[in-house]
């Protein structure tokens, strides 16, 4: 091998120059096919690894895709028994509710307690507007809803009224208080204007 080699640098040596640029272009030329042929088997196998990752990743965003498309309809079905089921208790509810509105002795008893207040308070007047037809809605649609405005003006001193509200506010849901209005007349005496409307069945509940 050796003895080849310095053969070889001999005749490069003892080569003319046109001798000596052929074979600098055959040896250039040699290089570049190689360098070619790498260069294409390089991008050969990087164009199949680059389709490889592509079915692959086509792949997972077809299972990703799947997989939202699973949790979205798993998702609706129990959104909508979730919110039927919220349906069905404010059905519920509702009819709660009609119920008491159309329980007439539970509300004369509330409202005798309205309009009868007890020690300390003096009641001086109270205005029962016209009652107004609310639109009543649910499964009692066909009856009239009234909506009583009242106004009550009594006397009493702070202890006697606090106790009066206290006692107001256990009354039925459907008494509504829009409106208080305290002023000291001489103390420890004042004049109280409570506003509030009543809900009802009834047209003629208040007889005031």
């Amino acid at each position: 091998m050796q003895e080849q080699l310095a053969k070889f640098m001999q005749w490069l040596e003892d080569a003319s120059e046109r001798e000596r640029q052929y074979f600098l272009i055959g040896a250039l030329f040699v290089l570049f096919l190689l360098w070619y042929g790498a260069l294409g088997s390089f991008l050969a196998s990087s164009h199949k690894t680059l389709l490889d990752n592509l079915q692959t990743t086509t792949q997972q965003i077809s299972d990703a895709q799947q997989q939202v498309d699973a949790l979205v309809k798993a998702n609706a079905i129990g959104s909508n028994a979730t919110l039927q089921q919220q349906l069905d208790q404010q059905n519920a509810q509702l009819n709660v509710y009609f119920k008491e509105l159309a329980n007439s002795q539970a509300a004369m008893i509330a409202t005798k307690t309205l309009l009868t207040p007890g020690n300390g308070i003096v009641l001086a007047h109270v205005t029962n507007s016209l009652p107004t037809v609310v639109q009543a809605s649910g499964q009692n649609n066909s009856q009239k809803l009234f909506e009583h405005a009242i106004v009550l003006e009594f006397r009493g001193n702070y202890a006697a009224t606090l106790e009066y509200l206290q006692l107001l506010e256990t009354l039925p849901w459907y008494f509504f208080y829009d409106e208080l209005d305290y002023q000291v007349v001489k103390y420890p005496q004042a004049k109280i204007t409570l506003k509030l409307h009543v809900l009802s069945f009834q047209e003629n509940l208040l007889d005031v």
